[in-house]
């Protein structure tokens, strides 16, 4: 393929990207869906949420460009913006199963956050060092998804 094929399919090199990291999004909202229908009863958050540390540690470069914020923010290209926000809406809805009404958005943004943070950190080599020591990604995960519902138990 020579270098100028793409720009035959796309108007730019922004827009081809743009492509790319909006079918990223639909392939990271379908590995969340599957891990959380295919998770057994109480645990399908859970699953969900560990399948999106296995998603950003497997796709790093489509991963880095579905986050990348002069894509994201690109008004002009509606299906990155869907696609990116049924991810998001994905994660809401699993929240709104543990939270209060008025603090699922806060939360899923605290979730969404402290994952891609996970996914960040682990991809520039970051994660290592004496403050990981017995601390694994999945286990910060398992402990984020406690909290949260002994919040929700506690405040029924």
């Amino acid at each position: 393929m020579s270098q100028p094929a793409p720009y035959r399919h796309f108007q730019s090199r922004d827009a081809l990207l743009a492509a790319v990291a909006a079918d990223g999004f639909v392939r990271f909202r379908a590995a969340l869906l599957q891990a959380h229908d295919t998770a057994p009863q109480g645990e399908q958050f859970l699953r969900a949420c560990l399948a999106y540390l296995a998603f950003g540690r497997a796709n790093k470069g489509v991963y880095r460009l579905m986050f990348a914020s002069s894509l994201l923010h690109s008004a002009d290209d509606a299906p990155l913006g869907q696609a990116s926000s049924a991810a998001f809406d994905f994660l809401v809805e699993g929240v709104a199963h543990a939270a209060p009404p008025d603090r699922v958005y806060p939360i899923a943004v605290w979730i969404w956050s402290t994952l891609h943070g996970l996914v960040m950190l682990e991809a520039e080599g970051l994660s290592g060092g004496p403050i990981s020591e017995g601390v694994t990604a999945e286990g910060v995960v398992r402990q984020m998804l406690a909290t949260l519902q002994s919040a929700a138990q506690a405040a029924r």
